[in-house]
């Protein structure tokens, strides 16, 4: 069937399913991707596993940019999709690709002279400084591909293929899963390498993948594709692009740099409150995966229908996103109600952070719903381009309300731990009912292209 039919036309399940379920997989595999490197170095020791982790928070800053570009990527390619114009999506995949490339050159090279400062600002114990430098240094040189792998994925999802970034994805993920041991160890030829090997290991897997990604995509075998020709720099679509990616830019970072602030208030408690909190968050950024996946196919669908001037069709993609989103995250709040001490318990028997995770779960239910009504709604704006929305709504949460509540209700006031809790779970339920406000008000009609 070909592309277009398949989304602008037919049963809109099937479209959703089409396009949603690779990209679920892709995030539950990108979440391993990510642990990997702390499970082997944590056979290395404490010292090995603290590089990453303190490396973590400077990376996301760079990772939410490129974000901002690849959501741009996936409106522009899904909405010239959508109107039948597959020069301009050829076009708009050429010109993404120029400016993710200069700018993930840009970036790394940067982070790549500035990690010692960024390790003295932090306050870096001693003994992980040169672990951390290592693997920082090494990551920010790879961010270029970083930069590589997510535009081949945004690129390929706004026309409409999920699939190959998920064929893609698994295979730099087995790549690190096998050098990872053999580079931090040293075995076989290879020399022990240690924290620098886990590096090695994550930039090696997404050079692999990124070269066949763009060896896809120039050679045009998914039928979206990139001419030589269309990477001369175009600065009035730069401009575009611009317009798209810097608000959906500003909004990941605004949201990396408030989750850093809101741990000064979890930290207040002690280590217990820390301790549940912290795998309460890693459970329900589990649990979204499957309605983050299935906001990017509403995303494109909705996207490419905009482009098509099917706004009634577009509507109908939108009620049966919100229908569905709603049932998936009804369940997960009705499974975090009743597991929300064997939740805790998988990870450890401690008794106050069994009770300090379950209340987290048993609170955090009741917002779930509205968390997936608010991710379907940010998917919906990406699709239009209205990315200032998402960015307003997601600052608006963490800067406008969660972090001055917190600090209201526990530095000024002194209320307890669960304050914390209530104002994440409020501030979700306030966010999503905005959200769908600027639904009604028609924000989603307006396509950029």
């Amino acid at each position: 069937m070909n592309r277009n039919n398949l989304y602008t036309t037919g049963s809109i399940y099937k479209g959703l399913w089409v396009l949603g379920w690779p990209v679920m997989l892709s995030n539950f595999l990108q979440t391993v991707y990510n642990l990997v490197d702390t499970f082997w170095l944590g056979k290395v020791g404490k010292e090995a596993i603290a590089a990453p982790t303190v490396s973590w928070p400077m990376i996301f800053v760079v990772i939410a940019v490129s974000i901002g570009f690849a959501i741009a990527g996936t409106t522009l390619v899904s909405q010239y999709t959508g109107a039948g114009n597959k020069r301009m999506a050829d076009y708009s995949a050429a010109q993404i690709t120029l400016i993710m490339t200069i700018a993930g050159f840009t970036l790394g090279l940067i982070g790549f002279f500035i990690t010692p400062s960024l390790l003295n600002w932090m306050n870096v114990a001693k003994e992980v400084h040169l672990n951390a430098s290592l693997y920082m240094k090494t990551i920010f040189l790879g961010v270029p591909l970083m930069f590589g792998s997510f535009v081949v994925s945004s690129l390929l999802t706004g026309w409409g293929d999920t699939r190959t970034p998920l064929k893609i994805l698994s295979v730099g993920l087995l790549l690190n899963v096998i050098l990872d041991p053999i580079l931090i160890f040293g075995l076989g030829p290879f020399p022990v390498m240690g924290v620098f090997g886990a590096a090695i290991a994550t930039v090696f897997a997404r050079l692999v993948s990124t070269i066949w990604g763009f060896y896809l995509l120039f050679s045009g075998k998914v039928g979206l594709r990139i001419r030589w020709s269309d990477l001369k720099p175009d600065l009035a679509f730069t401009k575009k692009v611009a317009g798209i990616a810097i608000p959906a830019s500003t909004g990941q970072v605004g949201t990396a740099l408030g989750y850093t602030v809101l741990m000064k208030f979890v930290a207040h408690f002690g280590t217990a409150v820390i301790g549940g909190y912290g795998i309460g968050n890693r459970i329900l950024s589990l649990s979204t995966m499957p309605i983050e996946g299935f906001s990017r196919a509403v995303s494109t669908m909705v996207g490419q229908n905009l482009g098509a001037n099917n706004h009634r069709r577009s509507a109908s993609v939108i009620r049966i996103g919100y229908v569905v989103s709603t049932l998936i995250t009804v369940v997960g709040a009705i499974a975090f109600i009743i597991f929300k001490v064997p939740l805790v318990r998988i990870f450890i028997n401690d008794p106050g952070v069994i009770l300090t995770g379950s209340q987290f779960f048993f609170i955090i239910a009741f917002s779930l719903p509205f968390l997936g009504i608010l991710m379907t709604s940010f998917g919906i704006f990406n699709a239009a381009g209205q990315t200032k929305f998402t960015m307003g709504i997601s600052l608006l949460r963490l800067w406008g309300l969660r972090i001055p509540l917190m600090y209201l209700f526990t530095m000024r006031m002194g209320m307890d731990y669960q304050s914390i809790y209530w104002v994440m779970t409020l501030s979700t339920i306030f966010c999503a009912l905005l959200a769908l406000l600027f639904m009604k008000l028609g924000v989603w009609k307006r396509k950029i292209v």
